[in-house]
């Protein structure tokens, strides 16, 4: 899931959804620089598609969101 935010496209935000709706972490990665929230953070990511990271999160993890 990390990688759908290294570039935007028409189609990233749809991806992301999808990927969320069926489990994917966004606080998983290899390392903490691999992770979803890293790259939504470093490319700037629009605030909604880092709320989508949140919610799920908090879903996932029991964190709020």
């Amino acid at each position: 899931m990390a990688y759908a935010f290294l570039k935007y496209l028409p189609d990233t935000e749809p991806i992301i959804r999808l990927l969320l709706q069926y489990g994917a972490d966004p606080s998983l990665g290899k390392t903490p620089k691999h992770t979803a929230f890293y790259y939504a953070e470093v490319t700037q990511a629009v605030p909604h598609l880092v709320k989508l990271l949140e919610d799920a999160d908090g879903r996932l993890h029991g964190t709020g969101g």
